[in-house]
């Protein structure tokens, strides 16, 4: 069993990269892919404290990009931690969020939230700073009980505190991820539109012909029908498949865990076998 889509405090998870391993080793995943939003911060430290703990582990990003207005997010796996076009393209990214937090913050504050930048974590500041971790801030404060009532509350589209974020494209981040030598996933299809399933599939299938490498086809908000249709696309487009908890922490997504997600999911270690194989048939 194995886990390709986790997050640490490197961006909007709650734990460390060292604690996020021992789960990961608790769990008895063979294999686990660290992909902290918009950053390889942290990729290096994994991958050496994977060797000394004996669980394998995938250097990742998950990268948030919009298409037509809909966010999607676009998980890299193999990526080269060290690729200098990588580098640049997060820190422009990381740089559109920092805008978007500063007015962020300032919203919030207008709305009666004490809230500032001294609230969040030196590794933050300045760097990935999401609606989870203004989430986050907010339970610590008292105001939510939740991360996911903090953000549902104030952070979404439409909500008092939403500001957008000027992002890339889902294609730009696929070009960037092949570039830095990885495979390229569409993550959680669904949540693209999520009150438009078709819509949602639409999109996907835009991603995929555009040269995706696959898309997560086993995830922890799948039901049955979800994880046929997202098998279904991979097996007409002759795509890899992927999937994974999307765990960042036990105040983020309460009752989640790493590897099992809310209980159903088993990501098989085929899948990893299978990408093994592909980027040994492409050298490399």
């Amino acid at each position: 069993m194995i886990d390709l889509h986790v997050h640490t405090n490197n961006s909007d998870g709650t734990h460390t990269t060292e604690e996020v391993l021992d789960m990961a080793v608790s769990a008895g995943l063979g294999a686990v892919a660290i992909t902290d939003h918009d950053t390889v911060r942290g990729i290096r430290e994994a991958l050496e404290l994977g060797e000394k703990k004996g669980i394998r582990v995938i250097p990742g990003i998950e990268i948030n990009a919009k298409y037509e207005e809909r966010n999607t997010h676009i998980v890299g796996l193999f990526i080269d931690p060290d690729s200098k076009p990588l580098a640049e393209f997060s820190n422009d990214l990381v740089g559109r969020r920092l805008r978007r937090n500063i007015a962020m913050i300032e919203r919030l504050q207008e709305l009666g939230y004490n809230v500032d930048f001294d609230d969040f974590p030196d590794f933050v500041r300045g760097q990935v700073m999401t609606k989870g971790n203004f989430g986050k801030v907010l339970v610590e404060k008292g105001y939510f009980a939740t991360t996911g009532e903090a953000i549902e509350a104030l952070m979404e589209k439409g909500r008092p505190a939403y500001i957008p974020k000027v992002s890339c494209t889902p294609m730009e981040a696929v070009d960037v991820i092949h570039q830095a030598g990885g495979l390229a996933f569409v993550a959680h299809f669904h949540q693209i539109c999520r009150k438009g399933i078709d819509l949602a599939e639409e999109i996907c299938r835009r991603i995929l012909e555009y040269g995706a490498d696959g898309l997560e086809t086993r995830y922890s908000e799948f039901d049955d029908t979800l994880r046929a249709r997202a098998e279904a696309m991979a097996a007409e487009y002759g795509k890899l498949r992927s999937g994974g908890s999307d765990y960042h922490g036990s105040t983020v997504k309460p009752g989640l865990r790493i590897g099992t997600g809310y209980g159903d999911l088993y990501v098989p270690d085929e899948y990893l076998t299978a990408m093994d194989e592909y980027l040994a048939g492409r050298g490399k």
